[in-house]
């Protein structure tokens, strides 16, 4: 390949990759090309993109990147996994299917540190960002509950004590009369 070439394709990576924080790089050798691409339609149904890389170019072009600890993942034939909301779904979508499919999780890409395969597979059992947005607003509304609880609880008591007092009297009264 020419240099022009390797260039062009290093400034195409550095395109894709300048925004992108976190990536997984799975081997993907085993499985056929219909299968392969049956697992890449799937993932990009959940807006995850997925790209095989030469490891000397992709190690040359995301050097100046955030993604520039891959370099240390890029050990025979890779591709890199990014996009979808968050690092997790994609780690939840790859070890789901590397139950079924023969693919291999080399490691992943976290705010500038590269983990290992067990740490990238790992992520998968993390909440992903809409389980812990859910989370979030649980825990701030509900000290809120408890404080509309606490108020309402003592006047609601007497309310019924009330009631049961002046219904007790409305049923004396007519056997009084």
């Amino acid at each position: 390949m020419s240099k022009q070439v390797k260039q062009l394709i290093c400034d195409e990576l550095v395109q894709k990759f300048r925004d992108v924080d976190a990536c997984m790089v799975v081997d993907l050798t085993p499985l056929d090309g219909l299968t392969a691409n049956a697992l890449r339609g799937e993932m990009a149904k959940a807006n995850i993109r997925m790209m095989m890389v030469k490891n000397s170019l992709a190690k040359r072009a995301l050097a100046d990147l955030p993604l520039a600890p891959v370099g240390g993942l890029l050990d025979g034939a890779c591709a890199l996994a990014w996009g979808g909301d968050s690092i997790v779904d994609i780690a939840k979508l790859l070890v789901d299917k590397a139950k079924t499919l023969p693919l291999t999780i080399k490691g992943a890409v976290l705010e500038g540190q590269a983990l290992d395969a067990a740490a990238a597979t790992g992520l998968s059992k993390l909440p992903n960002r809409a389980e812990l947005m859910s989370m979030v607003s649980g825990q701030v509304l509900s000290p809120g509950a408890k404080l509309a609880a606490a108020v309402l609880g003592p006047g609601a008591a007497i309310a019924s004590i009330i009631k049961g007092r002046i219904e007790s009297l409305e049923k004396s009264e007519p056997a009084a009369a």
